[in-house]
């Protein structure tokens, strides 16, 4: 009997369990029903993380901190080191955008302008670019980003008169090139070079260490900065004198930001514009990959009457950390030959010294500097063999590389080296 009714009493349970679990089944099935049909009306459902989520590290959403800072500014101040050249009221974004030159279609496109303050193979709306003032009253253009980036295979052409500030609250890291030259008028200065001068007659080169002109057949001077302008050659032949080199100027802080001078100029034809000048400043590491190039060289002078190389320009760089890898090059061009063809090379982006004009029918020019020999080589004299003498090479510009420890990391070329005066590191300035 009692075996009945525990046999009856265990079916009961049984039935129970399974009604609960049939009831609990129903729910389920209406729950996911609604769901679904809530999806629908919503326009869809998705699994994926929310479009604004930066990640675990970060507690902020990314519109939102984005949209709510997009319009403020505030003042470098707040930068980590005091920036040469670029003053602390300067006002400037608080969330600014990173700059990213990269892709097939920007290797042969990508440029930054200084006279407009414009770029291309960038978007317009996370590009930050304004003029400021030196201590000296000149001007510079001054653009500000969260973080550089230079891909491989990417040269960014650098345009426009004034000197360029580069400044990132991030990294930079240079994989492609940062150049400044005009390879279709060798007398057009850019970034700050000074621009040799125009016109048919002869005429001395423009800026501080402008080279000598010459009147008659003998070769004009090369410009100067930081090494000496080579001279222009002699013509024996000839009743006036050749032009002296320029004389070298400016400091090795960089201090204001100003580019090269340009070689002396002697009739028809052109000489070589100065090389300009380039500042790249980051809160954290900047990095020149073993591919990247950073070139400011002296444009070279044109052949027929020997006319003078442009002088080297002016690379800052200014960063916690600094390793380079690749080329920083401020080298001068080289000067032109005494006859009808034969133009000298602009500076190189390596160690070696631009070549002079060169031709069989008149001395050839001067060599611009190199990464050991500072200043620019004298123009070929013309013995009675030659339609011309040479003109003289452009000397180096400066290069300077401020971090916190006051030396850098790296095995990439340094042209002018930092064996010469021309080159050295310092100690980034700390906030007062």
């Amino acid at each position: 009997m009692k075996r009945n009714n525990l046999n009856s009493d265990n079916a009961k349970t049984g039935q129970n369990i399974v009604r609960k679990k049939i009831l609990l089944f129903g729910f389920q099935r209406i729950l996911l029903f609604a769901g679904i049909g809530w999806c629908l009306y919503i326009g869809g459902c998705s699994t994926s993380e929310p479009p604004n989520y930066r990640g675990a590290d970060s507690p902020e959403t990314f519109s939102d901190t984005e949209n709510d800072h997009a319009d403020e500014t505030q003042s470098l101040s707040h930068f980590p080191f005091q920036i040469s050249n670029v003053p602390d009221e300067l006002q400037v974004p608080v969330t600014p955008s990173d700059l990213r030159f990269e892709g097939s279609d920007c290797e042969h496109v990508a440029q930054i302008n200084t006279d407009d303050c414009t770029a291309r193979c960038i978007d317009e709306e996370s590009f930050h670019c304004q003029v400021s003032t030196q201590s000296d009253n000149t001007e510079i253009a001054v653009v500000y980003c969260e973080e550089l980036y230079v891909a491989q295979n990417v040269h960014v052409e650098l345009l426009g008169q004034r000197p360029l500030v580069l400044i990132a609250t991030n990294n930079i890291s240079i994989d492609g090139s940062l150049v400044a030259l005009d390879a279709i008028d060798r007398d057009d200065g850019i970034l700050g070079g000074f621009s040799a001068a125009s016109g048919t007659n002869p005429a001395e080169g423009n800026g501080p260490g402008g080279g000598e002109e010459s009147l008659g057949s003998s070769g004009s001077g090369g410009g100067a900065y930081c090494g000496a302008g080579g001279d222009g050659g002699v013509d024996e032949d000839s009743s006036y004198d050749n032009g002296l080199g320029g004389a070298p100027y400016g400091n090795a802080e960089i201090v204001p930001l100003q580019g090269g001078s340009s070689g002396g100029k002697g009739f028809p034809g052109s000489a070589g514009a100065g090389g300009g000048a380039l500042q790249l400043v980051s809160a954290r590491t900047l990095r020149i990959g073993s591919l990247g190039v950073i070139n400011l060289p002296g444009n070279g002078g044109g052949a027929n009457s020997g006319h003078g190389g442009g002088s080297g320009g002016a690379v800052l760089l200014e960063a916690t950390n600094v390793m380079i890898e690749g080329v920083v090059a401020a080298n001068g061009g080289g000067g032109g030959a005494g006859a009808l063809y034969g133009d000298g090379l602009p500076g190189q982006a390596d160690s070696d010294a631009a070549l002079g004009g060169r031709n069989d029918d008149a001395a050839a020019g001067g060599e611009g500097s190199s990464a050991s020999a500072v200043s620019g080589s004298a123009g070929q004299n013309d013995e009675d063999t030659y339609n011309g003498a040479g003109g003289g090479g452009g000397g180096a510009g400066w290069i300077r590389i401020n971090t916190q420890s006051g030396t850098f990391a790296g095995n990439g070329v340094i042209s002018p080296s930092v064996s010469t005066k021309c080159a050295s590191a310092g100690v980034i300035q700390s906030k007062t």
